[in-house]
């Protein structure tokens, strides 16, 4: 939960102990989504994802990342992260990844 009010969902990547997650900032919607998912708090609104998901395993059959049906040509781009002023030299570093001109995207 971020500002007290909006929740977040980062994906952890590796082992208890070792620092590695990603915050996810949107999605695209293929279905079953309704509401705007172009920013941390919105995607999570509109997934209805809250504090009882904490932890939860995305190998399971409710709540998973799964690959696209159709592979399609994309280009990641990076640039620096955005609304993280307090993090002195490290809100410039260039470690926001995002699809080249995806309309999801949350505000660049």
């Amino acid at each position: 939960m971020i500002y007290g009010m909006y929740f977040c969902m980062n994906v952890v990547t590796e082992r208890e102990g070792y620092a590695s997650a990603v915050l996810l900032r949107a999605v695209e919607p293929v279905r079953g989504i309704t509401g705007k998912t172009s920013g941390p708090g919105l995607l999570c609104n509109a997934m209805g994802i809250d504090r009882q998901i904490n932890g939860h395993d995305l190998l399971s059959d409710d709540l998973f990342i799964a690959a696209p049906e159709h592979e399609e040509k994309f280009r990641i781009v990076k640039g620096p992260r955005i609304g993280v002023d307090y993090a002195k030299h490290w809100a410039r570093r260039h470690l926001r990844f995002t699809l080249a001109g995806n309309a999801y995207v949350s505000r660049k």
